[in-house]
């Protein structure tokens, strides 16, 4: 976008340097050249610009030499409001921890000893105690899931755990609470070089850091292809998490929709018409043109990348060429997010090839009219070797970055989003309190004036990536949110008004409702079965001045009570039998209580109402 020069300015100028200084062709040039540096900053704020800022962030890093890249994490690990860094490696070599203090990246000690080589990071709270636990994927060896056991204290559980042992090559994860009852669940692909023993595998969360295997019981197995990564994204606006998988090798992509109380998955690929034959390696999920249905974007070989319109009646229309965005080149990682804060959301993809003269990467706008324009908008130096990225906002200026993996001799960049000046934003942060604490699988909608966006909150997006746990809306020239609905796993609704913007707005489940959250009845026996399978209980929950539990234990077992901030508020002695706890001191929120033995401990949640 170019800045009108009006006729008053450019006189003005003549007036100053002269009328034969104006005439001179080596006093022109410099004019004109004095006047490109002049405007130049008026040029860029015109219109969004990325910059690599990596070198002066403190932030070095190298994946090195693997096998189709490795992942990207742009998620806040340790809590503090600044979304950290972590960077996958070649094997031999530890993860890369980059903790963000108020914009300067400060790269933390090896926080696991893992040296293998990973794909998939994904930062999670696991068992809902209110820090993040971690799982990886690997080539060549056993992923790994580590529990938090305090200040980022990460402890491997995997066998204990139940997840397999056995090495598997998966590369792309994602996270997902499929029968919505409050726990986090890990489906994983897998991709060995023999296609015909690939299968995916899912680990549903039974509670206390225990997972169980049934992705051939529930139809999510997916036999004999060779997938790179998945996406849980919710097709049909049921409020069930649906799975789409990007298939290599002209496979074929597998679409599988949630069946809703039956818990069970079915394959609808060719019906949807998203059974693409193609060497598909990442999908981005957004809804683009704005109608309230998430849409698709595969990355592909040079014979084109895909655009999956939701047609909002079970299927989706491929749109690349018609929407320009076939970028025709080897692409991975690819996400939505709206880029320039107008309201719409535009689309990066990474590529492998290096060079200026070849499709590298590419940056295209959303034109607001149901379609896409290039533009290059800085990113000087995006022509290498380019696998895994996420979004984040490392400098928490409401403009969303993008970090990318590189490999080989290449480090990795973070391309600083300038913004727009004049632009509004609104970030979302939610805490499910019946639902995962994480609220994945959330959806927020948004009103302001006469336009209309939606954002789901995803476990894993694009190749190998994870971006920010904060929901991003850009809101153009918007004074304020005229109104926005949260639809949590649960089916609970919590409605505002009138919503400031540019801000990060904090919002737990029930937060609307005075705390009463109102459960999809087929989900209330599921969600209160794992409280009674344990060896004490509590009710009610919500509650309001006492509490009462019931123990079966030893009488030297403790109780203790924190705040969602992790502050020890209390300690109460257990012994066998029924007790009763008041809670009238407390303020309304969430708290969490913690069973303590010389063996064990175990954390539920418990929420304060009044």
């Amino acid at each position: 976008m170019l800045t009108k020069i009006d006729k008053p300015f450019f006189l003005q100028l003549r007036k100053i340097h002269g009328e034969k200084q104006m005439t001179d062709p080596k006093a022109l040039i410099c004019f004109l050249l004095g006047l490109f540096v002049f405007l130049l900053p008026t040029f860029l704020s015109a219109q969004t610009y990325f910059s690599d800022e990596a070198p002066n962030l403190s932030l070095q890093h190298f994946f090195g030499v693997g096998v189709a890249g490795g992942g990207a994490s742009f998620y806040d690990f340790d809590q503090d409001g600044w979304d950290d860094l972590t960077l996958a490696t070649e094997e031999g070599r530890p993860l890369g921890f980059y903790r963000n203090v108020e914009g300067v990246f400060t790269q933390l000690p090896p926080l696991i000893s893992n040296l293998d080589e990973v794909k998939q990071i994904l930062w999670t709270d696991i068992d809902n105690d209110g820090d993040k636990d971690l799982f990886i994927t690997t080539l060549r060896t056993a992923n790994r899931l580590y529990e938090n056991i305090g200040n980022l204290q990460l402890v491997d559980i995997t066998a204990e755990a139940g997840l397999s042992m056995e090495p598997l090559d998966s590369y792309g994860a994602c996270l997902t609470d499929f029968d919505r009852d409050g726990w986090i669940d890990i489906f994983v692909t897998q991709r060995n070089i023999d296609f015909d023993t690939n299968r995916n595998y899912f680990y549903r969360n039974l509670g206390n850091n225990s997972f169980e295997e049934i992705a051939e019981e529930l139809g999510l197995d997916d036999p004999q292809k060779a997938p790179f990564f998945p996406a849980v994204f919710d097709m049909n606006n049921d409020n069930w998490p649906d799975i789409y998988i990007a298939q290599d090798k002209s496979q074929g992509n597998t679409l599988l929709l949630h069946d809703g109380s039956s818990l069970s998955y079915s394959d609808i690929s060719v019906a949807a018409s998203a059974n693409l034959i193609m060497n598909a390696m990442g999908i981005a999920v957004g809804d683009y043109n704005c109608d309230g249905w998430q849409d698709l974007y595969v990355s592909n070989t040079p014979h084109g990348n895909a655009l999956l319109q939701n047609n909002q009646m079970g299927g989706f229309s491929e749109l690349a060429e018609v929407t320009g965005t076939s970028f025709n080149g080897t692409a991975w990682g690819t996400h939505f997010f709206d880029a320039d804060n107008d309201g719409f959301e535009d689309l990066y993809v990474s590529g492998m090839a290096v060079g200026e003269n070849v499709p590298s990467s590419a940056f295209y706008y959303n034109d607001k009219a149901g379609s896409f324009a290039e533009n290059e908008a800085g990113f000087v130096g995006d022509t290498v070797s380019s696998y895994g990225n996420a979004l984040g906002d490392y400098n928490n200026d409401g403009h969303l970055d993008i970090l990318v993996v590189n490999t080989k001799e290449f480090p990795a960049q973070l391309w600083k989003n300038a913004g727009h000046p004049s632009r509004n934003w609104l970030k979302i942060k939610l805490e499910g309190v019946l639902s995962n604490r994480d609220a994945i699988g959330a959806r927020v909608d948004l009103y302001t004036d006469e336009h209309y966006q939606i954002r789901y909150q995803h476990g894993g997006m694009g190749y190998l990536g994870q971006n920010s746990a904060s929901l991003h809306f850009g809101l153009g020239e918007m004074e304020q949110v005229d109104s926005m609905k949260v639809t949590w796993p649960t089916g609970h609704q919590d409605h505002f008004y009138n919503v400031p913007i540019n801000q990060v707005l904090e919002i737990m489940e029930g937060s609307s409702t005075n705390g009463e959250i109102r459960v999809d009845d087929f989900l209330l026996s599921d969600l209160t079965e794992r409280e009674e399978t344990t060896d004490w209980s509590f009710y009610p929950n919500p509650a309001k001045q006492n509490i009462h539990l019931t123990y079966e234990g030893t009488d030297n077992d403790q109780l203790l009570l924190y705040d969602s901030k992790g502050r020890q508020l209390a300690t109460w002695p257990l012994r066998n039998g029924h007790h009763t706890f008041s809670t009238q001191t407390l303020p309304p929120g969430l708290y969490f209580l913690q069973r303590i033995t010389p063996y064990s401990q175990q954390t539920k949640r418990l929420l304060i109402v009044r």
